[in-house]
C-alpha cells in the first residue's frame, strides 16, 4: 500500500463525508424545487455534483495508493427546513466542516511526508474554500432579503450564473 493506514482511514472519512454532503444538498435541492426556487435548487444541484465529484477522485486516490475503500454509513440528510436562511446556513456549514476535515488530511500528509496525497488534497481544500465563500456571500444576500425577498436573491442568482457562461 503506497499510504499509510491512517492516511487511508482519514481518506475513506472523507468519501463518507463527500458522499453524505452531497445527499443532503440532493435533499436541499429538492426542498427549494419544491419552493419554486429553481435558482437555489440550482445551486445546490450543483453542489452535490461537485461534492459527488470530490468523494469520486478521493475513491481514485484511495485504489491508486492500494487501499481499500470502507465507506461508514451515511446521516440521514435534514429534508425540511424553516427557512431558506436555514437551507443554505446547513450548506454553508458543510462546507466549512469539509474545509476543517480536508484542512487535517492536509496536515496528516504533511505529518506522514506524504507528498502526493498532500497535493492532492491541497487541491481539494481549494475547492472547499471557495464553495464555502460563495455560500457565505449567498448566506448575506438570503438574510438581507428575508423570505420576502427570495424573488429577488432567485435574480441575483440567475443574473450571476448569466456572467459565468
Amino acid at each position: 500500500m503506497l499510504i499509510s493506514d491512517t492516511t487511508a482511514g482519514a481518506i475513506n472519512q472523507q468519501i463518507g463525508n463527500d458522499l453524505g454532503d452531497s445527499l443532503q444538498y440532493v435533499a436541499t435541492s429538492a426542498h427549494f424545487a419544491l419552493e419554486a426556487l429553481p435558482e437555489l435548487a440550482g445551486l445546490c444541484g450543483t453542489l452535490v455534483e461537485a461534492r459527488r465529484e470530490s468523494g469520486m477522485r478521493c475513491v481514485h486516490h484511495l485504489t491508486e495508493a492500494g487501499a481499500r475503500l470502507e465507506i461508514a454509513s451515511l446521516p440521514m440528510p435534514q429534508n425540511e427546513f424553516k427557512s431558506a436562511e436555514d437551507a443554505v446556513q446547513l450548506a454553508l456549514d458543510a462546507e466549512i466542516k469539509n474545509r476543517d476535515g480536508l484542512t487535517e488530511l492536509v496536515e496528516l500528509s504533511i505529518k506522514e511526508s506524504d507528498h502526493v496525497t498532500h497535493r492532492f488534497v491541497v487541491a481539494l481544500l481549494s475547492e472547499a474554500f471557495s464553495r464555502a465563500s460563495h455560500l457565505s456571500s449567498l448566506l448575506k444576500v438570503v438574510q438581507r432579503a428575508g423570505e420576502a425577498g427570495l424573488p429577488h436573491v432567485e435574480a441575483h442568482l440567475a443574473a450571476q450564473s448569466r456572467k459565468q457562461l
